[in-house]
């Protein structure tokens, strides 16, 4: 199809000029808003999907009937008009409008919206309210009492694993120790506070005790018998090298000190300190 015939077919038609201008003269104005191709208005009584609605212009006058769907014949919501322009129930201008016109129109309608926050009650606009948190099926979750839960649940965890962390740091020994303490303890609670010369219990406690410096140590009848320690392992019987600690080594040592020298060189270390003072003391007192 050449040019000419396209623009004779689509634009020297007579008759599509006679029905366009009888459409014109026609009272009744269709109104197609562009806002409204994408997003047409439904009425409220109406289910929504029923495809796009019609509206039909109202004269500018307050007798007019407002929007009406031309397919049910029912009223949709009444434009308001002032001074002579026909706006709708958002806000919106309705006709054609020029690019400055809308960009007034969205200008002043940001305005109000910003004065009526300002004016507004802060209480009906939720200002400064505080957070409402909820958890996964939908109820509402205190978290002041949340955290304060989540924290004893933390401390509770730390004392735990500080207490397992205490007994395996604890010896076998002293663990024995706390254990004969906190037994002396509960029997102290029916112990009389007063305890005289003749009391056979603390006397067996005192006889009990072992003295390396007592004279008659050997005669004793526990030292003939095997040396054990509170665990009732077997202890070295012979003399070993002193430490800070006061431990025995094992009852199979063969007698060789296989250490680097430290314990020795702090005993020494310890003695110069004494002896420093001790000379210092009597410097003083001589002068």
């Amino acid at each position: 199809m050449s040019l000419a015939d396209y623009l004779a077919q689509n634009y020297l038609n007579p008759d599509k000029k006679k029905k366009k201008r009888k459409a014109e003269s026609s009272s009744t104005i269709i109104v197609a808003d562009a806002a409204e191709w994408d997003h047409p208005q439904i009425s409220d009584e109406e289910p929504e999907g029923e495809g796009p609605v019609r509206i039909e212009s109202a004269v500018v006058t307050r007798e007019s009937r407002g929007w009406k769907n031309l397919e049910t014949g029912k009223i949709l919501k009444t434009p308001r008009i002032v001074e002579g322009v026909v706006t709708m129930a958002n806000g919106a201008v309705a006709g054609l409008q020029t690019g400055q016109a809308v960009e007034d129109s969205i200008n002043q309608k940001q305005a109000d919206e910003l004065h009526r926050m300002l004016t507004e009650n802060p209480d009906l606009l939720g200002k400064d309210s505080a957070t409402i948190y909820r958890d996964a099926s939908g109820r509402r979750v205190d978290v002041a009492m949340k955290r304060a839960e989540l924290r004893a649940q933390m401390e509770s965890d730390a004392r735990a694993k500080e207490a397992i962390q205490r007994s395996i740091n604890t010896g076998a020994v002293q663990l024995i120790e706390q254990e004969e303490e906190r037994a002396q303890l509960e029997k102290a609670k029916t112990r009389p506070l007063n305890r005289y010369a003749g009391d056979k219990e603390l006397n067996d406690e005192l006889r009990q005790k072992e003295r390396y410096e007592d004279p008659a140590f050997n005669f004793l009848p526990s030292a003939t018998k095997d040396a054990r320690s509170k665990t009732g392992r077997k202890l070295y019987k012979g003399s070993y090298p002193a430490n800070r600690f006061s431990i025995p080594p094992g009852y199979k040592w063969d007698g060789v000190d296989r250490s680097n020298g430290f314990e020795e060189q702090w005993y020494k270390k310890q003695n110069e300190v004494i002896e420093r003072k001790t000379l210092s003391y009597t410097m003083q007192e001589e002068y």
